[in-house]
């Protein structure tokens, strides 16, 4: 399962406590977004608009393996494209109440702040996540800038506040990430699923000491096979 990743939106009292990290701490009552990699496949979601943001928003939803329906009376050529080929159900004309029954999550994406705000209110009164484009604090939820490689998944969110900016940071952080890198965690994963298969469970702590700086130098010189071999000793010295 490739799982789409939504920033939620919590307020800070409410939120998990993690740990320093830098920079200033959420004021009391500040919303502090909880990523999530969530399973939309087969999920009923609704976009209201036809523009740019509902095109990328329909993009993202349908990668992660969403139902998309877009409800718009123009579309840009790109979500029309997607009309044509059968991957969006569109309904081609402006927002009606009632159009957001049996939906999962909803994004509010038009050209009009009274049409977004009233998409908002029907999508809550639903029981339904929403997405508003134009007025992040009204939502439930943010997309973030997304990007993956192999089984990796990376995402920057900025609370709605600059796309843009997040997708630069999303893609400076991708830049760091090697192909060893990517090669360890492939095996890595083989590992933990052999460990547990093996009734052997540890801890995160005891993983982030077993992936030692040397562990993943080697993997980054692009041997794998020699990183694998450490961590797996790294693990049995603790079993032993």
């Amino acid at each position: 399962m490739q799982g789409n990743a939504v920033a939620v939106r919590e307020r800070a009292s409410e939120a998990p406590t993690m740990a320093a990290t830098g920079g200033p701490e959420p004021r009391a009552g500040a919303v502090v977004p909880c990523l999530l990699a969530l399973d939309l496949t087969g999920r009923a979601c609704v976009i209201v608009g036809g523009g740019a943001v509902a095109e990328r928003k329909a993009r993202t939803l349908l990668a992660a393996g969403a139902a998309v329906r877009v409800i718009a009376p123009a579309l840009m050529p790109g979500l029309a494209e997607l009309a044509r080929a059968g991957q969006i159900r569109l309904q081609p004309r402006v927002y009606q109440a009632g159009d957001l029954a049996g939906a999962w999550l909803v994004v509010a994406a038009t050209d009009r702040r009274e049409v977004n705000a009233a998409v908002a209110a029907a999508a809550r009164a639903g029981g339904a996540l929403v997405l508003v484009a134009d007025a992040p604090d009204e939502g439930d939820v943010t997309m973030p800038a997304v990007a993956r490689r192999g089984r990796l998944t990376v995402a920057v969110a900025t609370a709605g506040g600059s796309p843009a900016l997040a997708s630069i940071l999303r893609d400076r952080l991708l830049a760091t990430i090697s192909d060893g890198l990517l090669a360890l965690l492939d095996r890595v994963v083989q590992v933990r699923e052999a460990e547990l298969a093996a009734g052997r469970r540890h801890t995160l702590a005891r993983w982030r000491a077993a992936l030692e700086p040397e562990t993943l130098a080697l993997a980054e010189r692009g041997q794998i096979d020699a990183a694998e071999a450490r961590l797996r000793a790294a693990l049995d010295d603790e079993a032993g």
